[in-house]
């Protein structure tokens, strides 16, 4: 398992993962008074290997945890117009 916690600044552009060999993430949002309009959220497209199609966007509020099988689920971070923070975790096969 590794968890790297970075501050992420705000994205100049979106970047969708897939990511093989990670069996499962997990980031945990560490945002107090983040707002609605505020971006960053995490948006995940609910089929697996998918990334078209029905998606759920996920706010970045304190203490939000999100847990998904990342070679499974196509996911992102939406372009945000502060500096958000969060813990990730990373669950790895051996």
């Amino acid at each position: 398992m590794s968890v790297p916690c970075v501050p992420q600044p705000k994205p100049a552009a979106r970047r969708r993962w897939r990511i093989e060999g990670r069996e499962c993430l997990s980031p945990a949002s560490l945002n107090p008074n983040w707002q609605p309009g505020d971006g960053g959220e995490l948006k995940l497209w609910t089929t697996a290997g998918q990334k078209t199609g029905a998606f759920v966007l996920i706010e970045p509020k304190m203490g939000t945890l999100v847990c998904l099988l990342s070679e499974d689920f196509w996911h992102e971070v939406v372009p945000a117009s502060k500096t958000r923070m969060s813990i990730t975790g990373w669950f790895q096969e051996r």
